[in-house]
């Protein structure tokens, strides 16, 4: 299967419409089903991606204001108290249980 990226005017906005197609002429068909008021000749342009072509993704750098940073890790810790409350909680009475077992 590939991925058709059509490119259209409709009226006098740029849209895109990405259609999942076996062929060409199938693809078409789905496009003019879905925007039956789109004359060939407002078409501006057709790309074709293959799923069999997708490559992996790897991030490299994220830029953030330190400030920012900052602000995130302290309500990551902020949100992290309940969780760790909570965990305690369960570890012990599954720890109360367990000696409860053994004696």
């Amino acid at each position: 299967m590939s991925i058709y990226e059509v490119v259209f005017l409709d009226g006098i906005e740029k849209k895109i419409a990405y259609i999942g197609a076996d062929t060409e002429n199938f693809a078409g068909k789905k496009f003019s089903q879905h925007y039956p008021e789109i004359l060939p000749e407002n078409i501006m342009s057709v790309s074709i991606f293959s799923l069999k072509d997708r490559s992996k993704v790897s991030i490299s750098d994220i830029d953030i204001p330190f400030m920012t940073m900052v602000m995130f890790m302290v309500k990551l810790v902020i949100a992290a108290i309940p969780a760790a409350i909570l965990l305690s909680i369960i570890w012990g009475a599954i720890s109360g249980v367990i000696l409860a077992i053994l004696r």
